[in-house]
């Protein structure tokens, strides 16, 4: 969820005791202009000071302890340091504290003041060689780090404990009364203080169940407000013969899941209001032509679609795949690096581009459609609520349908998805067997069946973990080394860091080369197709998700040839990985993903990227938004 809070009343920072015309200019290049902007600035850490006993320090061990100044400070000079030193008292125990290169903490500090000191203790000299000193205040021993670039963590403090000593902003309430009060949490101004100001690690911990409940709600909130206020629209009728006729037309012959799910699409065209449908589809069994049929529709009966992928590389193959097989429909792509991106507004506009493919551009400002019929988004969970949304109030009117790739155990997906129609396809078309195996660790191996694959006339890929990373045996770099002697120009790299255009030259040239072998990271998990690649190796196959592992498998097989995928791994979870030999059920193995993993990762979503949460944290916090979403779903009445 990305960081909304309500708009309170405030003033500006520039009027806060201590706020010069020098340091209000810092704060705007931090874009901070009011008291709430800056309460609003949540500390990414806390600097620990954990104060201890004496008796329970350990020799040569860091440790902050708190005492008396016993003497007047003196300064030393050497060649190569400076030199502050005194007597300390803690506990009835004296210490000669050691502070190097600080001269100016002779004008800070006084003989008979209490402080606190973090350092090095050495019980033998009776010595404390010193790094920090703070003043005697239980609060003290948390510092938030705020850490921008243009204003120091010190003076973000002084102004925060200015703004709340004078009372210098309203912060509102923004949950129900009987929410706060059924989870015994804090009121939000009180989180504020606390996360700001807390005296121990307790008032952090309160703070954060109240924003991480907040946060869930809000989202679940806007999930229910999606189908609680589902607007009303005219039904979409679609030219069922001509759609009909232009199915018979595909190379091959749909699944009954995909007519299945064509059907459902089909009757929530019907209806008075919008269709908010979410498709979950196992890895080759054909969503994609699914979308499309749905996009036909919808232009049979004289509208736009809309489809949205989250990478550039994965909306060029949408639209290169659409265009293809439905040469007779006016398509285009829009993404970031779209060179005739204004005549194609234009087009877009004047109801001339039925069909539009691309990136998170698609919702931009700019972007006005003539008569948007359907909105599909695909890896949908890639995509914030945010991001979403603006796409779908491009038009009030348009159907909804969010696809998946990565197979999610129902319970989750109503978690995160909200109360929303479902549709499923596990039936797969026309693919080969992939036979899974577990394989020695042995790169000689992986060359030897990669040259018998050439023999052949087939493809391979070989996919590490990271482009540099040394936890892994293998990386990019590494392996390319290994393998380029062998195989030469018939070897190509693909990794995130590779520009757009430069993944789609390489991508394009690999797959045009027969004997063509593909190194690459887990950026081939989707959206790659290369029906002649019939061998895929995984490298270092611990370090991946049974999820991702299963979607890499489904590179291969997409052809009636039998294809292999074989996991190398050296370490010990070989019954983690022995679930993927036995079956190919995508759900089933989500499921034990689930269990070994968490629901963060088998979903994809990660703490940075598209998904934005600023509170809750998707691998720990599965309760909270399960909590979330069962009270929101009662106030609405759709419990």
């Amino acid at each position: 969820m990305s960081k909304q809070f309500k708009n309170d009343h405030t003033m500006r920072l520039v009027s806060v005791k201590g706020v010069t015309e020098k340091l209000y200019y810092r704060l705007r290049k931090e874009k901070l202009y009011t008291t709430y902007d800056i309460v609003k600035l949540i500390p990414k850490s806390y600097d620990e000071y954990d104060v201890k006993s004496i008796f329970d320090c350990i020799h040569k061990e860091a440790a902050t302890i708190s005492g008396q100044i016993a003497s007047e400070p003196k300064v030393s000079d050497n060649r190569r340091f400076q030199l502050t030193t005194f007597d300390f008292l803690t506990e009835g125990i004296y210490l000669t504290v050691n502070f190097y290169n600080r001269p100016f903490l002779i004008g800070k500090i006084k003989n008979g003041t209490e402080i606190l000191i973090k350092g090095i203790l050495d019980f033998n000299k009776r010595t404390l060689k010193a790094n920090l000193i703070l003043n005697v205040n239980k609060s003290d021993t948390l510092k938030p780090q705020y850490k921008l670039k243009e204003v120091k963590d010190f003076e973000v403090t002084k102004i925060v404990n200015n703004i709340f000593e004078q009372n210098l902003v309203n912060i509102y309430e923004t949950l129900p009364s009987d929410i706060v009060w059924k989870y015994n949490l804090v009121d939000r101004k009180t989180a504020f203080q606390l996360l700001h100001q807390p005296q121990d690690k307790e008032d952090i911990k309160k703070a954060l169940v109240r924003f991480k409940y907040e946060e869930a709600y809000n989202e679940q909130k806007l999930i229910a407000n999606t189908i609680v206020n589902k607007p009303p629209k005219h039904p979409v009728i679609p030219n069922l013969d001509w759609v009909k006729d232009k199915i018979k037309g595909l190379p091959y012959e749909l699944t009954f899941d995909q007519k299945t799910v064509i059907n459902d699409v089909f009757r929530d065209f019907k209806a008075p209001y919008q269709m908010h449908r979410i498709l979950q589809a196992d890895v080759g069994s054909g969503k994609s032509i699914v979308a499309f049929i749905a996009i036909l529709g919808v232009i049979s009966a004289g509208k736009q679609s809309a489809m949205m992928a989250p990478t550039e590389s994965l909306a060029l193959q949408l639209y290169e795949t659409f265009k293809n097989l439905f040469p007779y429909v006016k398509s285009a792509l829009l993404t970031g690096s779209t060179k005739n991106r204004k005549s194609l507004l234009r087009d877009l506009n004047s109801g001339k581009i039925n069909a539009l493919f691309g990136t998170h551009s698609l919702f931009s400002e700019n972007v006005i459609y003539n008569d948007l019929g359907i909105v599909i988004i695909d890896e949908q969970h890639k995509f914030g609520t945010k991001a979403r949304q603006d796409l779908v109030a491009k038009s009030t009117n348009a159907n909804i349908l969010y696809l998946s790739a990565t197979p999610i155990p129902r319970t989750l997906a109503m978690t995160f998805y909200g109360q929303i129609e479902y549709s499923e396809i596990k039936e797969k078309p026309h693919s080969a067997d992939i036979l899974t195996e577990i394989i020695e660790y042995d790169i000689e191996i992986v060359i030897d069946l990669i040259k018998e694959n050439q023999a052949r006339g087939h493809q391979s890929f070989v996919v590490v973990h990271a482009i540099t990373s040394i936890r892994c045996k293998y990386n990019i770099e590494n392996a390319f080394e290994v393998l380029s002697p062998h195989f030469g120009n018939d070897l190509y790299v693909l990794h995130s860091k590779l520009a757009t255009n430069k993944k789609e030259t390489v991508f394009k040239d690999f797959r045009n080369n027969p004997q063509g072998v593909l190194l690459a990271t887990s950026v081939i998990e989707v959206g790659i197709d290369c029906p002649n690649a019939t061998q895929i190796f995984i490298l270092d196959a611990h370090h991946f998700g049974l999820a991702s592992l299963h979607q890499l498998r489904g590179r291969v097989g997409r052809a009636n040839f039998r294809s292999y995928c074989y996991l190398l791994s050296e370490k010990t979870d070989l019954d983690r990985l022995d679930i993927l030999t036995k079956t190919t059920d995508g759900f089933e193995i989500a499921e034990q993903d689930l269990k070994t993993r968490g629901p963060g990762q088998v979903l994809g979503l990660e703490q940075k990227g598209f998904v934005e949460y600023e509170f809750l944290d998707i691998n720990t916090d599965i309760n909270v938004i399960k909590s979330a979403r069962k009270d929101v779903l009662k106030k609405y009445n759709l419990s």
